[in-house]
């Protein structure tokens, strides 16, 4: 008999707008799904077993003991954990051999900040799931990568998860987490009330924008937990409120096709941000990040970083193609690495 071959993928993920504020709970962002992303293949095999191509494929060996999976390495963890998550609901696994490829990691195998942890969580969860013969829909699906992340990083918006699940522009809101921290039993997880998590599918139009890489890393996990030690304040409730208002003017913008007051949302967020970063003392748009935005603003169009900031990438929005080649021309001329071929999904499903 052939041996079962499964293959999912997920995309990475682009903040626009909503860093910080996501991350608590009812707080809206703007975030795209990207044309790249993660691809999982899971196939029959003799043991179970798990290779990446960011690792040389060089394969690692799981255990199974009491229907979990364990790996001595600890650089499969989010793998391992989305596994564990789908094998909940099976019975008597059977053993398979999983490989990951990524397309959000540059030539030396560097993560851009793209989403590739949330964008492998999802796409192991489908391939396990396909793998098994279990069906979840799109709403599953996100809960089930919900509960995975959780696990892993209990402070994060999940708004990348909603963005690789979905696709397209997504106007997204977190919902409450109490349940999560009650429970760590799927099952029961996936049964309690999940409808205040809000997805909106947005549709831009007729946006000129360039995607940059700064080559400076940054731990979005380590960057959100020392801003949220500014949580209880009243500045950081301003923050909050002049967040919210932000993306709904967005959000407003875009329903009506309206990029001048786009472009205006996206320059409020960016000095927003800066304004956070003061408040906190966390360095959210570091000397390299202000000097990119600086050539954008220069020449007429808009940017800010996405994500954490701290490095990795800045997304520009320019008024026409002739600005979107003088912010490329001046973004090369910093020693930016231009992500061409990563592209803003308008669409969707």
């Amino acid at each position: 008999m052939n041996p079962k071959v499964i293959k999912a993928y997920a995309p990475g993920k682009m903040y626009l707008l909503g860093e910080y504020a996501v991350v608590v709970e009812n707080y809206p962002a703007i975030v795209f799904s990207l044309n790249k992303g993660v691809h999982v293949t899971v196939k029959s095999a003799s043991k179970f077993s798990i290779q990446s191509t960011k690792y040389n494929n060089e394969q690692a060996s799981m255990e199974l003991r009491n229907k979990r999976l364990y790996c001595k390495d600890r650089r499969y963890r989010y793998v391992l954990t989305a596994i564990n998550t789908v094998l909940a609901f099976v019975g008597n696994p059977e053993p398979f051999q999983i490989e990951i490829d990524s397309e959000l990691d540059n030539v030396d195998h560097k993560k851009y900040g793209l989403g590739s942890s949330g964008a492998l969580i999802v796409a192991t969860i489908k391939a396990i799931a396909q793998f098994y013969d279990l069906s979840f829909n799109l709403k599953d699906l996100f809960k089930l990568s919900v509960i995975t992340q959780y696990r892993l990083s209990p402070f994060s918006s999940f708004g990348d998860l909603a963005a690789s699940v979905y696709g397209g522009c997504i106007y997204y809101q977190k919902g409450r987490t109490l349940h999560l921290k009650r429970t760590r039993n799927p099952h029961r997880l996936m049964r309690v009330n999940w409808d205040d998590f809000i997805i909106e599918r947005l549709r831009p139009q007729n946006l000129h924008y360039v995607i940059g890489y700064s080559h400076l890393h940054a731990s979005s996990t380590k960057l959100v937990k020392q801003v949220l030690e500014s949580q209880n304040t009243m500045a950081f409730n301003r923050f909050l409120s002049d967040a919210r208002d932000i993306v709904i003017q967005a959000k407003t913008a875009i329903n009506k096709h309206d990029n001048d007051s786009l472009f205006e949302s996206v320059r409020a967020y960016r000095d927003l941000l800066v304004r956070l970063s003061e408040l906190t003392g966390v360095d959210i748009e570091v000397d390299f990040i202000q000097q990119m935005n600086d050539r954008v603003y220069n020449l007429g169009g808009v940017s800010k970083s996405s994500g954490a900031g701290g490095g990795d990438c800045v997304i520009a929005l320019a008024y026409h193609q002739n600005m979107k080649t003088d912010i490329i021309k001046a973004w090369e001329s910093l020693g930016v690495e231009i992500i061409s071929d990563i592209q803003l999904d308008m669409e969707g499903e």
